[in-house]
């Protein structure tokens, strides 16, 4: 838990992330963390995978909570 001490601004306090737990990026929810999307089948019966669209093979995206930061504020 965060406070803001800076004078004159209201008493805001900034709590880690939910979703995140802090870290500011969380499973992609398109491939489920994997980096990968099943595609279908190929010609000789293999499942065919292909680079997620919507984190572009890394995993992650920004967290949509705290949109990064790690933190989430609560007045």
């Amino acid at each position: 838990m965060l406070r803001d001490a800076r004078p004159g601004t209201p008493d805001v306090l900034k709590i880690r992330c939910h979703r995140c737990r802090g870290a500011g990026r969380s499973a992609c929810e398109t491939c489920k963390g994997t980096g990968q999307v099943f595609r279908g089948v190929d010609i000789r019966g293999n499942a065919a995978h292909d680079r997620c669209n919507g984190c572009f093979g890394t995993r992650t995206h920004r967290c949509a909570i705290c949109g990064g930061e790690g933190f989430v504020e609560r007045h």
